[in-house]
């Protein structure tokens, strides 16, 4: 569906990460009310975001905290506390597009964008640290870090972007990560440890 067709369209997006400045979290809350302040009310782009409220380098959780209620007059945005292991697949399940514009200083492998993919979820990550080094090889959308812009042209292209290729990052996880890809890495180790 393009956005420009006038055709009416509900995409949900997710946040699932700790709700940190530097997370990007400011960042996307304003590219969804850009979006949909834009689009008229042709089409409407719902976001979750599940997360626990800390601090960074950048601003303080109660500085953050003011900045997120002013947020909470938007019906199509909701800020929730983070999800128990046990709900993550829920929450993925209703979920159309999974969002991390992170620039956090010391990111580490983002596993929930793994269980994203497992979901069926078009992926938006920012250009950050070696990100585009692990997903290489995934059909991701790309967005530049602390750019409100750039998220938005990251949802357009969600919102555009084939099932096809969002099947075939979902094929790609599963099969690198299944038990028979793990038990090869294993046999590898294994084999040049011997080696020595």
């Amino acid at each position: 569906i393009v956005i420009s067709d006038g055709k009416e369209f509900r995409m949900k997006l997710i946040y699932l990460s700790n709700l940190i400045y530097s997370k990007g979290i400011l960042h996307l809350l304003r590219a969804v009310v850009s979006l949909n302040e834009n689009l008229h009310g042709q089409t409407q782009i719902e976001l979750r975001v599940y997360g626990r409220l800390m601090s960074d380098q950048y601003m303080h959780s109660s500085k953050l905290a003011i900045e997120l209620s002013e947020f909470s007059d938007k019906k199509y945005i909701s800020i929730n506390p983070p999800v128990g292991r046990s709900d993550v697949s829920r929450v993925l399940e209703e979920a159309d597009v999974f969002v991390l514009p992170t620039f956090y200083e010391s990111e580490a492998f983002p596993v929930s964008v793994l269980e994203a993919i497992r979901f069926n979820c078009k992926i938006i990550l920012s250009h950050h640290n070696y990100l585009s080094d692990i997903f290489v090889n995934y059909n991701i959308i790309w967005a530049s870090t602390e750019s409100v812009s750039s998220l938005i042209i990251a949802i357009k292209a969600a919102i555009n972007m084939s099932d096809k290729l969002v099947e075939e990052n979902r094929y790609r996880v599963i099969e690198e990560n299944s038990f028979s890809a793990f038990s090869v890495d294993v046999q590898l180790l294994l084999n040049r440890l011997l080696e020595r």
